[in-house]
């Protein structure tokens, strides 16, 4: 059977039977935007023009990325009240990523320094605003 995907795009067959933990990971959490979003649930957006207000993001991606983070089981999809809009809430599973989130912060912060100006909030002071799901 032959592979029409990009030659950049992860075997998806692959990665979710791969015995390699950083290869499952990254089938969950290395599509462009996707553990932005993720940060971003943790500093407490959770409706979809939050996400889309804060990381600029397209917002045909936006609904792909939520989409995807939800199927994984790293977001909930639920309606808070009758009529509105559905929250995105972080799921036990999702909350688990705080101290991955917070190593790869400070990685970053020693071998990717900011040439200038005031630092980022920091992932390792991050609430888990959806404690609640």
């Amino acid at each position: 059977m032959e592979n029409h995907s990009s030659p950049h795009a992860p075997d998806v067959r692959l990665a979710a039977s791969s015995r390699h933990a950083i290869v499952r990971a990254t089938l969950v959490l290395g599509e462009r935007w996707s553990i932005l979003i993720v940060r971003e649930a943790f500093n407490g957006s959770t409706r979809f023009d939050e996400f889309a207000r804060s990381l600029g993001i397209a917002p045909n991606i936006l609904s792909a990325r939520l989409k995807s983070l939800v199927a994984r089981g790293v977001l909930t999809r639920k309606c808070i009240t009758c009529g509105c809009r559905p929250a995105y809430l972080l799921t036990d599973r999702g909350r688990a990523l705080q101290p991955t989130l917070a190593a790869l912060e400070s990685w970053a912060d020693i071998w990717l320094p900011m040439d200038q100006g005031a630092a980022a909030p920091s992932c390792t002071e991050l609430k888990a605003p959806n404690d609640h799901v």
